[in-house]
């Protein structure tokens, strides 16, 4: 039983990481050039992040839109 659980959570990370190498992929070949981001990037300070972050700007935090197609990020300040 023990066995089978360990056979199952490998295949199940193995379909994970084919997942995520698929999504990068499709990225590179046309995300990049829509202006969409990384699909492995995480909610955050982006505009600290890409170093535009005005002064006196104070960031509150971020969401993310799961139930859109894309899933959508937005930064809050």
């Amino acid at each position: 039983m023990l066995l089978g659980l360990a056979a199952l959570l490998f295949a199940a990370n193995v379909i994970a990481q084919q997942t995520t190498a698929q999504a990068l992929a499709a990225w590179e070949a046309q995300g990049r050039a829509d202006g969409l981001a990384r699909p492995d990037i995480e909610c955050q300070d982006f505009l600290q992040a890409m170093g535009r972050k005005p002064a006196g700007l104070e960031y509150s935090g971020c969401s993310q839109d799961d139930a859109s197609c894309i899933k959508p990020m937005q930064a809050h300040y």
